[in-house]
């Protein structure tokens, strides 16, 4: 089929919201990251998606940064979002982490994401099919995006328009925003979660 099967500007039109009304205090922040590690090889930009879920489990997409840019340029922006109002939760793609806090950063990752609540995420499915499970919460109003979304996250709007046809590492981060919340939802309240992170939390199995 084509691009716009996936899902129009028609289909979030109904469900924009206002980013200076919303009440941000009932929110649950949570944020992903789809980062390129800045290997040469690789084209891709990297995918900071930041999201407020309410307790009617609507997601709000407040920030979506999508550019090329460094490791170190990556960490320091979440670091910097997470001092002006810290996530709950942030989902970070495990191997790619263990790469980051393991093998090209070392202490500095460490201390760089000392307070930053990270949740590794498996990607066990191909990324193409984690995206399309998207669509029914694009569709139905549990994802919901900025009146001013042109000007918000004019990139992240693009590549969810021409899925698959372009760039995916913005849908890529706003399902990994969805799988946070869900585990959120299933796992435990989020007092929990804010809890100070233990020791060795960097050294996943």
């Amino acid at each position: 089929g084509s691009a716009s099967t996936f899902v129009t500007e028609a289909d979030i039109t109904p469900y924009l919201f206002d980013a200076a009304r919303l009440n941000t205090t009932i929110l649950t922040h949570l944020g992903a990251c789809d980062p390129s590690l800045g290997r040469a090889i690789s084209g891709d930009p990297s995918a900071i998606v930041e999201v407020g879920q309410a307790s009617d489990g609507v997601l709000y997409v407040l920030e979506a940064s999508i550019i090329q840019r460094s490791v170190d340029v990556t960490q320091t922006m979440i670091r910097a979002r997470h001092s002006l109002w810290p996530f709950i939760a942030f989902g970070w793609e495990s191997i790619q982490f263990q790469a980051l806090a393991g093998e090209q950063l070392g202490a500095q990752a460490q201390a760089a994401f000392e307070y930053l609540p990270v949740v590794p995420l498996s990607q066990t499915h191909q990324k193409v099919a984690r995206i399309w499970g998207l669509q029914p919460f694009l569709k139905n109003g549990t994802i919901r995006f900025r009146r001013d979304w042109r000007t918000a996250y004019p990139e992240l709007m693009y590549q969810l328009f021409n899925f698959p046809l372009v760039h995916d590492d913005g849908p890529d981060a706003l399902q990994m925003c969805v799988r946070v919340a869900a585990m959120l939802e299933q796992e435990s309240p989020p007092d929990e979660i804010l809890e100070p992170l233990e020791e060795g939390v960097f050294s996943l199995p």
